[in-house]
């Protein structure tokens, strides 16, 4: 969502047909899969506190996730279960307008077994459980006058993980970890558009699909003072069928009432490099940079159902570029020991924008805040949030050492 925590959304600032229709919309939504968000963070309470840093850490069961590398510091099997709260808040903007949503999910759950100088992790991943309605009212100017234009979007995604990992140790400074998931998208899309006295259309889509994804990661000096990692992520492609119907065509249509051919859909590839430094044994600092592929959704037809489908009346309808951007996360941990130990986090990131197209900054700054309990040698209890306009996000853990 435009102004949402591991969501975003793109307006079309324009959208011209000069043959027959002679039309323009003003501020109409890009409809289509440029509406759904990602979440390019790892998966965890604890780094989602730090900032969402986790790269150069990576130094318990969600590093499987995060930078595969870090496995290799987990001394005893570990089992981590994790869940996530979500509220996106109500959105209403120049005829665009979004409800509010909000929701449960059991986001993460791991388990790891070290075996020196190895160390091996299976796990799930919710990558994404997005649910969207967008709608805008608004107007088109012909020759004649003006029309009103209605748009109509219903989104629900869920992009999931299944996947092994495992991570050697090289020497004492450095080590290496990779992972290979099966990656599951499940789509449910409804388009409708409305341009009064001239044409309507509906789109649909109702499928999933599977992918084989990996992630390979390096750390140098794992849970040492200073510790820096770099990890390199798949995103996967997968092809969704769709349908459409689409009444008024200036042109000819693509496929009518028929099961289209199935719509490639490419999730972003993502570099990223990160660093911790532990100054003393009660402050930790870390920073993340990472490189995200926006710009491998530009070719997939469920950017903008219908109209990217159909051969238009002319060749003037400019498509939406995204482009590749780099992400900043910082955060930091203190540890106060007693009975219990407790662990106090905080940090940052910023999303630059990456649909400069738009009519709406698709960038944001996320504030994440959060503390985590330690008992003993045995188990550990961590809570985070993360604050970015209108969204809200929550995220709790469970780790159990055996």
């Amino acid at each position: 969502m435009a102004r949402g925590a591991c969501a975003f959304a793109s307006l079309l600032a324009s959208l011209a047909f000069t043959g027959p229709l002679q039309a323009q919309t003003e501020g109409a939504p890009e409809v289509g899969f440029s509406s759904i968000p990602f979440q390019f963070f790892p998966p965890g309470a604890r780094s989602l506190a730090m900032g969402a840093t986790f790269i150069g850490i990576a130094d318990d069961a969600t590093a499987a996730a995060s930078n595969p590398a870090g496995l290799i510091i987990l001394t005893k099997p570990e089992a981590s279960f994790h869940g996530r709260f979500t509220h996106f808040s109500e959105l209403a903007d120049a005829g665009y307008s979004s409800p509010s949503v909000s929701q449960w999910s059991a986001s993460y759950a791991s388990l790891v077994v070290p075996k020196k100088p190895f160390s091996f992790s299976a796990y799930y991943q919710e990558v994404s459980r997005i649910p969207i309605e967008r709608h805008f009212d608004g107007s088109v100017t012909f020759p004649d006058g003006v029309t009103s234009f209605q748009s109509t979007t219903n989104i629900d995604l869920l992009l999931s993980d299944l996947g092994l990992s495992g991570a050697v140790r090289i020497g004492g400074r450095f080590s290496l970890g990779a992972t290979a998931a099966i990656r599951k998208m499940r789509l449910s899309y409804l388009n409708d558009n409305l341009i009064h006295r001239f044409f309507s259309d509906h789109a649909e889509a109702d499928a999933s699909d599977e992918a084989f994804v990996f992630s390979v990661g390096a750390l140098v000096n794992p849970a040492g003072r200073f510790s820096a990692g770099i990890v390199y992520k798949n995103g996967g492609s997968f092809g969704i069928p769709y349908l459409v119907d689409y009444e008024g065509s200036p042109g000819p249509v693509s496929c009518p009432e028929t099961r289209c051919e199935a719509g490639a859909i490419r999730i972003p590839d993502t570099w990223g490099v990160g660093a911790g430094f532990r100054p003393t044994d009660r402050w930790l600092f870390s920073a993340d940079a990472s490189l995200i592929r926006y710009s491998q959704l530009s070719t997939t037809p469920f950017r903008r159902i219908p109209f990217d489908i159909y051969p238009p009346a002319t060749n003037e309808l400019p498509p939406s570029e995204f482009k590749d951007v780099v992400q900043l996360n910082a955060g930091a941990e203190r540890i106060f020991t007693g009975k219990t130990t407790v662990l106090v986090r905080a940090g940052v990131y910023h999303r630059p924008n990456f649909n400069e197209a738009s009519g709406v900054d698709s960038g944001a700054t996320f504030a994440t805040g959060g503390f985590g309990l330690v008992f003993g040698d045995r188990g550990q209890m961590d809570f985070a949030a993360s604050v970015s306009g209108d969204t809200s996000e929550g995220l709790a853990s469970l780790v159990i050492r055996f």
